[in-house]
């Protein structure tokens, strides 16, 4: 079931899913867009914002629920903000993001993905290989550490021949990209087959 609402005059649009398992899809423009996604107070709330548009806050979705971020032509960018806490983030096959217990975030023709830590311990899992990854630049946060175990991201490549490219806090492989920021520890699995890894050093450091 389907139907055309049109708002007009409203300065903070909500909607409410009465735990009914709704996926929300909020498309872009045609143009590059940037969509923010910032978690609310329950783990099926939230806000999602497109470019300088009004936001729009979610809550209620239920625990099946989705949100998706479609962004059409342009190249789009999605940032996934976690929270003050530590957080796990993990960014399945279609470039779906998990953030801890909440609704799963969905993406649709998005070419960048951001994950901003904030606070706290956070972990960062790529499931598919860096070169099977939807995007073609990832961005992980860590943001500031709350102990001296910090900020964490695993990343793998692929079972057969890869040749990985790590500069400082990125790594690269197959034209994909993973740049790190305020990370820890980066643990990268090359799995199986001849692997060639090419370490450029840190910028500024020799």
């Amino acid at each position: 079931l389907s139907s055309l609402v049109t708002i007009v005059d409203t300065e903070a649009p909500n909607y409410i899913g009465q735990t009914d398992n709704h996926a929300l899809t909020v498309a872009g423009t045609g143009g590059a867009d940037v969509f923010v996604h910032t978690p609310g107070t329950t783990d099926q709330a939230g806000t999602i914002q497109v470019n300088s548009l009004l936001a729009l806050s979610y809550a209620s979705l239920g625990a099946g629920g989705s949100v998706t971020a479609s962004g059409g032509a342009g190249t789009d960018t999605l940032v996934a903000n976690g929270t003050t806490v530590n957080d796990t983030f993990t960014v399945g096959a279609a470039g779906q993001v998990n953030l801890n217990a909440r609704v799963v975030l969905n993406v649709a023709s998005v070419e960048t993905l951001t994950l901003e830590g904030f606070e706290g311990n956070d972990t960062f899992t790529l499931v598919p290989a860096i070169s099977a990854s939807v995007y073609t630049t990832m961005n992980f946060n860590g943001g500031t550490q709350s102990s001296a175990t910090g900020d964490r991201v695993n990343l793998v490549a692929t079972a057969g021949d890869d040749d990985l490219v790590i500069s400082g806090q990125t790594v690269s492989l197959g034209g994909k990209t993973v740049q790190s920021s305020g990370v820890e520890d980066i643990r990268l699995d090359a799995l199986a087959g001849n692997d060639l890894i090419t370490y450029n050093g840190v910028v500024g450091i020799s």
